[in-house]
């Protein structure tokens, strides 16, 4: 199923032993289908976006700043391996991985494509077909060991390449020159066959590995953004403010379908079909958190697994996990856990010890059209600074400069400079406070 956008992985090798990565650098490890966790230490205090575990206890994760880190025994012990350069040296921001064969491939933000063919200890840039400073390219996805796919988009392109020879060369596949196409999360099902969602109410399918694909509109919401296929027929997508719809015919005719309960305080994080009737959804807001389940192809829904994240929203979930026999995993921000196994409910705590900084939280939603609320964490009293940048450095919005008391504060931007509206494009949050500062991304479409 669909993720939406690209958030820390989580990755299980059977329905006992797991792995997760967070945007602090934490990666935390069960062996007992979820019940407790483990933290083990990266080494590194950067987002880790990906990870995966083979079943020899290979492992291997990515993130920002090009970090490389791997295992041997099962993610008891990690090492840092070298950094992934970009040209010139610069270190890149690393999104997404995929094995195929015996090679392990990674992408970066920007599009770059690295290999290692010693699983995961050195890597080499392997092609920049995809690359350029203004795509943002979020999943890697070989369906086979020779054809692979490359999603993401550009501030007014949606953007698909392939390759089908192991990597060795990459097509650009799909350009919309429009922002109809702003890919927002995509499925492949085999080398010819895949969908996406898009902004503008767009969904995608292709037949022939995107060498042609067909757009077809979605229920009205400029947010459509996670997206959950059963077959190339059936599926479900998801937006930022609660609305889940579905479609029998391959995106010809959609449906509404209402989840009790979700208001528009909701992001429909992500979607898991596994077969015409069993669906799971997750839904979250700042100060909850809930998994939907049907077993009727979406005609009743309840509530399979639900908790109430810190008052600070810190440890808000992003990203869920079912197996085939219904064990359910999420997780989310600050190590935030919670499991369901055979009907049994637990809450993990937050595993992350108390802020000893000032953090700064993901905006919600992101991307956003009219509006976008981002909150920040202070442990003590503190000067803070929020401020908005473009691309190019040029402070362009200061939300906050001044003393604020210790606890969580919420700020609204709606994507204005002194009263002029700002064009779509990439936006850097940046939280400062006396002896450091954070800063986040956030996607403005107009």
């Amino acid at each position: 199923g669909g993720r939406g956008l690209q958030y820390p992985d989580v990755h299980f090798s059977d329905n006992l032993n797991g792995w997760f990565v967070t945007e602090d650098g934490l990666i935390l490890q069960t062996t007992d289908g979820g019940y407790t966790w483990t933290q083990r230490q990266s080494g590194i205090g950067a987002s880790l976006e990906d990870v995966i575990m083979a079943p020899n206890g290979r492992g291997v994760a990515v993130g920002e700043n090009g970090a490389v880190l791997v295992t041997d025994d099962f993610g008891e012990q990690w090492q840092l391996r070298p950094i992934i350069h970009g040209p010139g040296g610069i270190t890149t921001d690393m999104s997404d991985l995929a094995q195929a064969g015996p090679n392990l491939f990674a992408i970066s933000r920007p599009g770059l494509v690295y290999r290692s063919q010693d699983a995961g200890d050195n890597w080499t840039l392997f092609d920049d077909t995809a690359y350029s400073p203004n795509h943002i390219m979020y999943k890697l996805d070989f369906p086979t060991e020779q054809t692979g796919f490359i999603f993401g988009r550009s501030y007014q392109f949606g953007l698909v390449y392939r390759t089908q020879d192991a990597g060795e060369t990459w097509q650009e596949m799909m350009v919309a020159a429009d922002q109809d196409a702003l890919q927002l999360d995509a499925e492949m099902f085999d080398e010819n066959n895949g969908v996406s969602v898009g902004t503008d109410n767009s969904f995608f399918f292709t037949q022939d590995g995107w060498q042609n694909w067909t757009r077809r509109v979605i229920l009205p919401s400029s947010s459509w953004h996670s997206i959950g296929f059963v077959n190339v027929q059936e599926g479900w997508v998801g937006d930022f403010y609660g609305r889940l719809a579905h479609t029998t015919d391959g995106g010809l005719t959609w449906s509404e379908v209402e989840l009790p309960g979700i208001t528009t305080d909701y992001v429909i994080e992500a979607i898991d079909a596994k077969s015409e009737t069993e669906i799971y959804v997750l839904a979250a807001a700042f100060d909850d958190v809930r998994i939907y389940e049907s077993f009727d192809g979406g005609g009743s829904w309840q509530i399979s697994l639900q908790g109430m994240v810190s008052p600070d929203g810190a440890n808000r979930t992003h990203n869920f996990f079912v197996t085939d026999d219904g064990a359910i995993w999420t997780v989310g921000e600050l190590g935030f856990i919670l499991a369901r196994q055979e009907q049994i409910l637990s809450v993990g705590d937050n595993l992350m010890t108390e802020l000893s900084v000032p953090k700064l939280h993901s905006a919600v939603p992101n991307p956003f059209n009219s509006e976008t609320e981002i909150a920040f964490t202070l442990p003590t009293t503190s000067h803070v600074q929020l401020m908005i940048y473009d691309m190019l450095g040029r402070k362009v919005a200061s939300l906050v400069d001044g003393t604020r008391q210790a606890g969580t504060h919420r700020i609204r931007w709606n994507g204005v400079d002194n009263g002029r509206n700002l064009n779509s494009g990439m936006f850097f949050v940046r939280l400062v406070w006396d002896g450091g500062s954070e800063s986040k991304k956030v996607l403005l479409m107009r």
